[in-house]
């Protein structure tokens, strides 16, 4: 049974006075890390899609096990715990499998949006202290301007890129799962609009 505080509203927490009652009224935050609870996942079900991407699906034990191989691979070229690693790319199934990857190296994600030029790219390399980035290879050229710009002591020591068409379905054309479609390359297409 409610008691009259149930509906007391805290003149701080206004929302409060529309807050579903269901609800509880704090995040209690799990005890666990993210690798933890994918480790979980994909002993669970391993074989449950944990990711769709033109409808193929990457299992939460693929999932992991890339992770793991990334991870390793990042530790190889020297990233240790509390270096900042950047992951610049669309959304896709190699997005999740670097972030994992990061966080089982004991290393700190540093999202960039894929929007950024290398001018802005910069930023997330100097100002981090960014050591590794990963990024798809359509953005790559970025990584590779941006690093180019900076002194040699600010630059990141490895850049890893993977292509989306390596996640698509087989039998899709690859050649065509890389190119942008034909709208926006007509409104890429300068010329349309002048």
């Amino acid at each position: 049974m409610a008691t009259p505080s149930d509906f007391d509203v805290p003149a701080d927490r206004p929302h409060f006075a529309v807050w579903p009652r269901r609800l509880p009224r704090a995040v209690i935050a799990p005890q666990t890390s993210l690798w933890f609870n994918l480790e979980v996942a994909a002993t669970r079900h391993p074989d449950r899609a944990a990711y769709l991407f033109f409808g193929r699906a990457l299992s939460y034990r693929q999932m992991r096990d890339d992770a793991v191989a990334l991870a390793g691979w990042l530790q190889s070229v020297g990233v240790e715990a509390g270096d900042r690693v950047a992951i610049f790319m669309q959304n896709c199934p190699q997005f999740p499998v670097a972030l994992y990857a990061v966080l089982r190296a004991n290393a700190v994600v540093v999202p960039v949006n894929p929007m950024n030029r290398a001018e802005e790219f910069k930023h997330y390399i100097s100002d981090p202290g960014t050591k590794v980035v990963i990024c798809s290879a359509d953005l790559a050229a970025i990584v590779a301007a941006a690093n180019a710009e900076l002194p040699e002591r600010e630059r990141v020591r490895a850049i890893v890129a993977t292509r989306y068409a390596d996640t698509m379905p087989a039998g899709a054309d690859v050649a065509a799962a890389d190119a942008p479609p034909p709208l926006m390359l007509r409104r890429l297409d300068r010329s349309k609009f002048l």
